[in-house]
Protein backbone atom coordinates (compact mmCIF):
# COMPACT_ATOMS: atom_id res chain seq x y z
CA UNK A 1 0.00 0.00 0.00
CA UNK A 2 1.32 3.44 -0.94
CA UNK A 3 1.78 5.93 1.92
CA UNK A 4 -0.85 8.63 2.15
CA UNK A 5 0.97 11.97 1.52
CA UNK A 6 -1.80 13.89 3.31
CA UNK A 7 -1.41 11.80 6.46
CA UNK A 8 2.35 12.27 6.25
CA UNK A 9 1.81 16.04 6.09
CA UNK A 10 -0.59 15.94 9.03
CA UNK A 11 2.05 14.07 11.00
CA UNK A 12 4.20 17.21 10.79
CA UNK A 13 1.34 19.28 12.18
CA UNK A 14 0.86 16.82 15.04
CA UNK A 15 4.52 17.53 15.88
CA UNK A 16 3.83 21.28 15.68
CA UNK A 17 0.79 20.80 17.90
CA UNK A 18 2.95 19.15 20.55
CA UNK A 19 5.64 21.81 20.30
CA UNK A 20 3.33 24.72 21.15
CA UNK A 21 2.30 23.26 24.52
CA UNK A 22 3.38 25.15 27.60
CA UNK A 23 6.45 23.27 28.88
CA UNK A 24 5.42 23.57 32.53
CA UNK A 25 1.68 22.94 32.39
CA UNK A 26 1.38 20.91 29.20
CA UNK A 27 -1.57 23.09 28.16
CA UNK A 28 -2.12 24.47 24.69
CA UNK A 29 -2.03 28.27 24.29
CA UNK A 30 -5.54 29.73 24.23
CA UNK A 31 -4.87 32.10 21.32
CA UNK A 32 -2.37 31.42 18.51
CA UNK A 33 -1.49 33.95 15.79
CA UNK A 34 0.06 32.60 12.57
CA UNK A 35 2.20 35.16 10.73
CA UNK A 36 4.69 35.40 7.86
CA UNK A 37 6.83 38.09 6.30
CA UNK A 38 5.11 37.99 2.90
CA UNK A 39 2.18 36.45 1.06
CA UNK A 40 2.58 32.93 -0.28
CA UNK A 41 4.75 31.53 2.52
CA UNK A 42 2.13 29.05 3.72
CA UNK A 43 0.70 30.62 6.87
CA UNK A 44 -2.92 29.90 5.90
CA UNK A 45 -2.07 26.22 5.37
CA UNK A 46 -0.27 26.13 8.73
CA UNK A 47 -3.19 27.79 10.54
CA UNK A 48 -5.75 25.46 8.96
CA UNK A 49 -3.78 22.24 9.40
CA UNK A 50 -2.86 23.06 13.00
CA UNK A 51 -6.58 23.57 13.67
CA UNK A 52 -7.36 20.19 12.11
CA UNK A 53 -4.63 18.54 14.15
CA UNK A 54 -5.99 20.03 17.40
CA UNK A 55 -9.52 18.93 16.47
CA UNK A 56 -8.25 15.35 16.22
CA UNK A 57 -7.47 15.58 19.94
CA UNK A 58 -11.08 16.61 20.52
CA UNK A 59 -10.00 20.16 21.25
CA UNK A 60 -12.76 22.66 20.52
CA UNK A 61 -10.87 24.88 18.09
CA UNK A 62 -11.77 27.94 16.01
CA UNK A 63 -9.63 29.22 13.15
CA UNK A 64 -10.36 32.83 12.20
CA UNK A 65 -9.33 34.68 9.05
CA UNK A 66 -8.19 38.18 10.03
CA UNK A 67 -6.44 38.78 6.72
CA UNK A 68 -8.85 41.35 5.30
CA UNK A 69 -6.25 42.23 2.62
CA UNK A 70 -5.94 38.84 0.89
CA UNK A 71 -8.20 36.34 2.68
CA UNK A 72 -7.66 32.67 1.90
CA UNK A 73 -8.88 30.55 4.81
CA UNK A 74 -12.36 29.77 3.49
CA UNK A 75 -10.92 28.97 0.08
CA UNK A 76 -8.57 26.49 1.77
CA UNK A 77 -11.58 24.75 3.31
CA UNK A 78 -13.48 24.94 -0.02
CA UNK A 79 -16.09 27.23 1.45
CA UNK A 80 -17.66 30.12 -0.50
CA UNK A 81 -17.26 33.68 0.70
CA UNK A 82 -19.69 34.16 3.58
CA UNK A 83 -20.50 36.35 6.56
CA UNK A 84 -17.70 36.46 9.09
CA UNK A 85 -15.52 38.65 11.28
CA UNK A 86 -16.28 41.97 9.57
CA UNK A 87 -20.02 41.35 9.89
CA UNK A 88 -19.66 40.58 13.61
CA UNK A 89 -17.49 43.64 14.29
CA UNK A 90 -19.84 45.95 12.39
CA UNK A 91 -22.90 44.61 14.19
CA UNK A 92 -24.44 42.95 11.14
CA UNK A 93 -24.35 39.36 12.43
CA UNK A 94 -23.77 37.54 15.73
CA UNK A 95 -20.75 35.25 16.03
CA UNK A 96 -22.82 32.06 16.23
CA UNK A 97 -24.28 32.76 12.79
CA UNK A 98 -20.93 33.13 11.00
CA UNK A 99 -19.12 30.05 12.31
CA UNK A 100 -18.86 27.18 9.82
CA UNK A 101 -18.22 23.67 11.15
CA UNK A 102 -15.85 21.84 8.80
CA UNK A 103 -15.23 18.31 10.10
CA UNK A 104 -14.94 19.51 13.68
CA UNK A 105 -12.97 22.68 12.91
CA UNK A 106 -14.93 25.89 13.47
CA UNK A 107 -14.02 28.26 10.64
CA UNK A 108 -14.74 32.00 10.59
CA UNK A 109 -14.24 33.85 7.26
CA UNK A 110 -13.28 37.52 6.98
CA UNK A 111 -16.88 38.34 6.11
CA UNK A 112 -19.03 40.20 3.62
CA UNK A 113 -19.08 43.67 5.22
CA UNK A 114 -16.74 46.17 3.54
CA UNK A 115 -13.60 46.94 5.56
CA UNK A 116 -12.07 50.28 4.57
CA UNK A 117 -9.56 50.38 7.43
CA UNK A 118 -8.63 46.91 8.78
CA UNK A 119 -6.39 48.40 11.48
CA UNK A 120 -9.25 50.47 12.88
CA UNK A 121 -11.43 47.37 13.00
CA UNK A 122 -8.72 45.23 14.62
CA UNK A 123 -8.03 47.85 17.30
CA UNK A 124 -11.69 48.49 18.07
CA UNK A 125 -13.31 47.52 21.41
CA UNK A 126 -15.42 45.09 19.40
CA UNK A 127 -12.33 43.04 18.54
CA UNK A 128 -11.54 42.64 22.22
CA UNK A 129 -15.11 41.60 22.89
CA UNK A 130 -15.01 39.12 20.01
CA UNK A 131 -11.82 37.59 21.36
CA UNK A 132 -13.32 37.16 24.82
CA UNK A 133 -16.36 35.43 23.32
CA UNK A 134 -14.15 33.13 21.25
CA UNK A 135 -12.12 32.21 24.32
CA UNK A 136 -15.29 31.37 26.23
CA UNK A 137 -16.54 29.13 23.42
CA UNK A 138 -13.30 27.45 22.31
CA UNK A 139 -10.31 25.86 23.96
CA UNK A 140 -7.94 27.14 21.24
CA UNK A 141 -8.40 30.10 18.86
CA UNK A 142 -6.10 30.41 15.82
CA UNK A 143 -5.76 33.64 13.82
CA UNK A 144 -4.62 33.76 10.18
CA UNK A 145 -3.08 37.20 9.53
CA UNK A 146 -1.74 39.48 6.76
CA UNK A 147 2.02 39.51 5.98
CA UNK A 148 4.12 41.42 8.50
CA UNK A 149 6.35 43.18 5.99
CA UNK A 150 3.42 44.79 4.18
CA UNK A 151 0.91 45.71 6.88
CA UNK A 152 0.77 46.52 10.58
CA UNK A 153 -2.26 44.27 11.04
CA UNK A 154 -0.24 41.18 11.96
CA UNK A 155 1.62 43.06 14.69
CA UNK A 156 -1.66 44.28 16.19
CA UNK A 157 -3.23 40.82 16.03
CA UNK A 158 -0.18 39.27 17.69
CA UNK A 159 -0.83 41.39 20.77
CA UNK A 160 -4.02 39.39 21.35
CA UNK A 161 -2.13 36.08 21.13
CA UNK A 162 -0.48 33.87 23.74
CA UNK A 163 1.72 32.21 21.11
CA UNK A 164 2.90 33.34 17.67
CA UNK A 165 3.87 30.95 14.87
CA UNK A 166 6.13 32.59 12.30
CA UNK A 167 6.03 30.76 8.95
CA UNK A 168 9.12 31.12 6.75
CA UNK A 169 9.24 29.85 3.16
CA UNK A 170 12.57 28.32 2.19
CA UNK A 171 14.72 30.68 0.17
CA UNK A 172 12.31 33.61 0.39
CA UNK A 173 12.92 35.30 3.73
CA UNK A 174 16.29 36.75 4.74
CA UNK A 175 17.72 36.36 8.21
CA UNK A 176 17.53 40.12 8.66
CA UNK A 177 13.81 40.13 7.88
CA UNK A 178 13.21 37.32 10.36
CA UNK A 179 15.01 39.27 13.09
CA UNK A 180 13.07 42.42 12.21
CA UNK A 181 9.73 40.60 12.38
CA UNK A 182 10.55 38.98 15.70
CA UNK A 183 11.41 42.42 17.05
CA UNK A 184 8.03 43.74 15.89
CA UNK A 185 6.21 40.93 17.65
CA UNK A 186 7.51 41.97 21.04
CA UNK A 187 7.66 39.82 24.14
CA UNK A 188 5.69 36.83 22.88
CA UNK A 189 6.29 33.10 22.85
CA UNK A 190 7.31 32.54 19.23
CA UNK A 191 7.74 29.34 17.26
CA UNK A 192 9.21 29.22 13.74
CA UNK A 193 7.91 26.90 11.02
CA UNK A 194 10.21 26.41 8.02
CA UNK A 195 8.02 25.68 5.01
CA UNK A 196 10.02 23.66 2.49
CA UNK A 197 7.18 23.39 -0.02
CA UNK A 198 7.83 25.93 -2.77
CA UNK A 199 4.68 25.05 -4.66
Amino acid sequence: MKPNPWESLMGKFHELRSSIKDPSSGAFPRVVSVVSAADGEGKTTVAACLAMSLARLDQRVAVVDLNFRTPGLCEFFSRPRATGVSDVLTGKAPLEEVVQDVSGVHVVCTGMATVNDPLELLESPGMGNLLETLKKNYSVVIFDTPPLSEYQDGVVIAQYADFVIYVIARGRTSRERVKEAIGLLGNKRIGIVLNRDRG
